[in-house]
């Protein structure tokens, strides 16, 4: 839309502004020459006021009084780093905070991984690979477990517990399956009483495997897991321990694969609800599929 011309009230000044700018009776060019109208005052800034130092950029700004103990940055880009580099909204004080996930290593973690990637120049400690020949960051490896320091943070993600390693040397690690810290490790823990690993899980029995093995491609995992008292996440995994992959066979009678093959060109998946109704029609999908066995398409342009 084309901006049209108009003059300033107060200065007489001609500018140009589109014409859903122009707001009330009164026309003006700027803030400045508003408040002079309206007031009388050529300066805008109420003298009730104190002027502050921004803590990020370091420029000077102005706070009303209600403000001066509120405000502490001089704009939202500062205030939101400000936010960031205190940790103001982060972790627990968080308003969508739900507990953190199971590897959750404090607000802390973050700052203290930048900087021991830093100091250790993004290379592994131990072999002397850099992030380049492996074509991404290395691994920040805590010395002393995460779990050893009770949830306390600030102690677990020190950087004298930290270490830069590559993923080969991260695997060889045998801290990860540590019962206690060994004594030459003690200092790292700072004076706190160490935690024990948590007992690792009741294995699969022979029984079990036997019935995940006759039951799982014809089960939901969650319905299964139920059934055995096992987590679904648990179950998943052993499944694919295994080597077991669900709907991977998929076997029909002989009866059953000759009358979908017949029927699936010019057949849709109604047709074979009311026919077949205990197989999915996705599973006679893929089946003709692996059979080379398409869809006729039906010609419907008018003549």
């Amino acid at each position: 839309m084309n901006k049209i011309k108009y003059v300033c009230e107060n200065c007489n000044k001609e500018f140009y502004a589109r014409p859903q700018d122009k707001r009330g009776k009164h026309i003006f060019c700027c803030m400045k020459c508003q408040h002079k109208w309206r007031t009388g005052k050529t300066d805008l800034i109420k003298k009730k006021g104190t002027y502050k130092k921004c803590p990020i950029c370091g420029n000077g700004f102005y706070c009303y009084p209600y403000e001066v103990d509120i405000k502490k940055t001089c704009s939202r880009e500062c205030k939101g780093e400000y936010e960031r580099i205190q940790g103001i909204h982060q972790g627990e004080n968080c308003n969508f905070w739900t507990g953190g996930y199971e590897n959750y290593r404090g607000k802390n973690w973050f700052g203290q991984r930048k900087k021991a990637l830093e100091r250790d120049g993004n290379s592994c400690q131990i072999c002397g690979k850099t992030g380049d020949e492996q074509e991404y960051n290395m691994i920040v490896h805590h010395k002393v477990p995460f779990r050893f320091f009770q949830n306390d943070y600030k102690k677990a993600n020190d950087l004298d517990n930290l270490i830069c390693v590559c993923h080969n040397c991260h695997a060889k690690q045998g801290s990860h399956q540590w019962h206690e810290v060994p004594s030459e490790y003690q200092y790292l823990l700072k004076g706190l009483k160490p935690q024990l690993k948590p007992p690792a899980g009741k294995r699969y029995s022979k029984e079990e495997v036997k019935f995940i093995k006759e039951n799982y491609d014809k089960m939901e995992y969650n319905e299964l897991a139920k059934l055995m008292g096992r987590t679904s996440g648990s179950l998943s995994d052993k499944i694919f321990e295994l080597g077991l992959r669900k709907g991977r066979k998929t076997v029909f009678k002989k009866e059953e694969a000759a009358f979908i093959l017949k029927n699936y060109p010019a057949s849709g998946e109604k047709f074979f609800k009311e026919n077949l109704p205990h197989i999915k029609y996705n599973t006679i999908k893929s089946f003709c599929n692996r059979k080379g066995i398409l869809k006729i398409k039906h010609n419907t342009e008018r003549s």
